[in-house]
């Protein structure tokens, strides 16, 4: 392909460190400053080729994880603490005074119908490792009764290098997950009442069933631990769970939400641990998030079977683009009574405790509320109607006329629309085909009586947030090449109706053009086929160990074979690849932009490069439009000034 220079008229300005590559007249303006260090730029033409409701806790405390062993304070304790042993371990519980111990494999609560313990308890070790959650509990002459203990043992020759990913460890009784009335993880009655009510219908995943309730009538008391893949305790505790997701309930292999609660244990009502080592406060002081109400264990949604990846990905990677809310993720392998419950991807939650752990204190509170772009979705009990009022009032003005400056500012003090336009532009990029009729959330803060609004977020306007992006980057083969983007706007004015304020605003240059220049920053960065094939490798190596043994399990669908697996990776960077030329090449008809160009700059040793949002710190090489300003700001080490650009060998 013929590539032609462009050339540039040099402007100096003082502003130091800072080169503007302008719309008009195709110029570069330049300062210059007096350092040793020099960035070299070669710019060239081409060619273009909710699920569930955020019910209220009882507590939001900060009482102090409490050591996680068990003491003699229950009357009786195992006397092997650890939990991952190489050999064959003979367990042996102890007990403050003379006590009949019962103990349990299965989940049960221990009884005096359950396995009387005598001499000790025979944990094989055999070349896979096997796990045993075991409960005890004892019983006194005087009929008095001790708490119930629960340990969990990972027994094997090679435990010690079974696992690369956390360990969930969960321990409840049977009755609670597989009870045909009481289970959450089964159909169960609800199902059968609803076929027997409803004959002849074709039954779908979200028509009524054990495992599609919701709210706390929901939720089941387990003992939770949580090891670190060397055998690191990090949770030990009593907590909440519940099946969670929206079809994939449906699935063989169960999301599940797990709740902190004070009712379930006083002192350890948080999961205090840094389960996500890269999410830090957005407070500025670098603090690593570390107390969470509520974790999901998530089982890769629409992409189960498939890729399992994509949703974890594009949250992983919206992080790398700057956005304000996002999911950290993490690999993990989940163990319910001792069995197997595969990889799940453990998500943070958005609820309460994750605005004061990103954001700090508050004294008012925020509301997050879910549904579609044009419809929000009420509580039963009417709790968030208030919300829903104030957000259809901001919402309003998309049917006024936005390209009036004055209409347009009063929007913006309601809702973020930077915000806004950022959210759309990359769910348009992924081509989130659940979305935006489905979910969508939306928060905003509620200062307290007497308190003032500050910055962001606790202005009061209405902000975005990414959930459940796993429909995306053609799951069931949808092209790279298709446009989206003329679902949400027409050339024509018409509004949308599936996305009326986007298309009202893409009415305004100003908004055009952020909407146009956020989507280059992904394409240039977070999303440039180079960090998405290294993220797409690092995250798949992160999970493979556990990835491949859920396969002959009845854990999937039984047409998912491992052997299936690098090729829907190689589908994901194929896609990915596609869909750069797909989206300028579409962007640039549609908005009658300018011929695209390829931008290559090189940052001297030691120092780096800020194009537009895009940070890098090696050879950069993006494409943009003539359009709009590509702002190149130096980053230099403290203590050296820029001295001066090369622009074209100049």
């Amino acid at each position: 392909m013929l590539k032609k220079q462009t050339r540039f008229i040099l402007m100096f300005i003082i502003i130091t460190g800072i080169l503007f590559l302008s719309a008009c007249g195709n110029k570069v303006d330049v300062s210059l400053e007096e350092t040793e260090d020099i960035i070299d730029i070669d710019r060239e033409t081409s060619e273009t080729g909710i699920e569930e409701s955020y019910d209220n806790d009882e507590s939001s405390d900060d009482g102090e994880q409490s050591d996680s062993e068990e003491t003699n304070t229950y009357g009786i304790r195992f006397v092997q603490q650890d939990h991952f042993y190489k050999d064959t371990v003979y367990l042996e519980i102890e007990s403050d005074k003379p006590c009949d111990i019962y103990f349990t494999l299965d989940g049960t609560d221990p009884d005096g119908s359950k396995e009387f313990y005598q001499d000790g308890i025979e944990l094989i070790s055999k070349s896979e490792t096997t796990v045993y959650s075991i409960k005890a509990k004892g019983f006194y002459e005087d009929g008095t009764e001790t708490e119930t203990i629960v340990h969990t043992y990972f027994v094997g020759k090679s435990v010690d290098s079974r696992f690369d990913t956390l360990v969930f460890s969960v321990t409840t009784d049977p009755y609670n997950l597989y009870d045909y009335e009481y289970g959450i993880f089964i159909e169960g009655k609800l199902r059968d009442d609803f076929i027997r009510n409803n004959p002849g219908k074709w039954i779908e995943p979200p028509d009524p069933a054990n495992y599609n309730m919701r709210g706390r009538e929901s939720e089941r008391e387990i003992y939770l631990e949580v090891f670190e893949p060397d055998g690191t305790k990090v949770i030990s505790q009593a907590a909440g769970l519940r099946a969670y997701g929206g079809w994939s309930r449906a699935n063989l292999q169960k999301s599940v939400k797990l709740f902190a609660r004070k009712a379930y244990d006083e002192v350890n009502n948080k999961f205090r641990y840094e389960f996500f080592p890269n999410k830090r406060s957005a407070n500025g002081d670098g603090t690593i998030i570390r107390n969470f109400k509520r974790l999901v264990l998530r089982n890769a949604g629409n992409d189960n079977a498939h890729g399992f990846i994509r949703d974890e990905l594009f949250q992983t990677l919206a992080a790398q683009a700057g956005f304000m809310d996002y999911q950290a993720v993490r690999s993990s392998a989940l163990f319910i009574n001792g069995d197997y419950h595969g990889h799940l991807w453990l998500h943070e939650v958005y609820e309460d405790e994750y605005f004061e752990e990103h954001y700090g204190e508050y004294q008012g509170h925020f509301e997050i509320l879910e549904g579609g772009e044009t419809f929000k979705s009420a509580e039963e009990d009417g709790s968030n109607s208030y919300a829903i009022s104030d957000y259809e009032e901001a919402y309003s003005y998309t049917y006024k006329d936005l390209t009036d400056d004055a209409i347009y500012n009063k929007l913006r003090e309601v809702i973020d629309v930077e915000n806004y336009l950022e959210y759309y532009a990359y769910q348009i990029y992924l081509l989130n085909e659940d979305w935006p009729h489905n979910n969508y959330r939306t928060y905003r803060y509620y200062a307290a009586e007497g308190e003032e609004y500050g910055e962001a977020p606790f202005d009061g306007k209405w902000r975005y947030m990414l959930h459940d992006i796993d429909f995306t980057f053609g799951i069931y083969g949808t092209d790279p090449w298709t446009d989206n983007l003329q679902k949400y706007v027409s050339k024509s004015g018409n509004v949308s109706r599936e996305a009326p304020l986007f298309s009202q605003l893409l009415n305004r240059e100003d908004c055009k053009e952020y909407f146009v220049k956020r989507t280059l920053d992904f394409i240039n960065g977070a999303l440039s086929p180079d960090n998405l094939n290294k993220v797409v490798d690092e995250m798949n190596a992160a999970r493979m160990n556990e990835q491949l043994r859920m396969y002959g399990r009845n854990l999937m669908a039984d047409w998912a074979r491992p052997d299936q697996l690098p090729g829907r990776m190689e589908d994901i960077k194929e896609w990915g690849a596609n869909r750069v030329s797909s989206v300028m090449g579409k962007h640039r008809i549609f908005f009658e932009l300018g011929e695209i160009y390829d931008l290559n700059v090189k940052p001297a040793v030691g120092t780096g490069v800020r194009i537009n949002n895009v940070e890098a710190y090696s050879e950069f090489n993006g494409r943009y439009y003539p359009d709009y300003d590509t702002v190149i700001t130096a980053i230099v080490p403290a203590g050296k000034e820029l001295s001066h650009w090369i622009v074209n060998g100049d």
